[in-house]
């Protein structure tokens, strides 16, 4: 027999409309505390503009490989474009 699904919602991120960028990444955090096993693999890309000039910084998880780093940004860019026609 299976195991009965839970009505209680674990968490429901709330994705505010005008969130700061402090705002979302600590929405972001507060899921990853509470489902780390979503984020096993991750990669997160920023730029800075400091002087007019801009750097692209990148973060990802422990022990990561570059392979593996440029196949989440794939698959990344891949769903970006896939959503931006529905």
């Amino acid at each position: 027999m299976a195991e009965p699904v839970s009505a209680t919602v674990d968490y429901l991120p709330i994705w505010k409309k005008n969130a700061t960028t402090g705002e979302r990444l600590r929405e972001l955090a507060l899921i990853a505390d509470k489902h780390p096993e979503r984020f096993e693999r991750w990669v997160i890309v920023y730029m800075e503009i400091p002087a007019g000039q801009f750097r692209v910084r990148h973060m990802s998880h422990e022990g990561s490989k570059t392979i593996d780093c440029l196949g989440i940004l794939d698959a990344g860019a891949k769903k970006i474009w896939d959503e931006s026609f529905e």
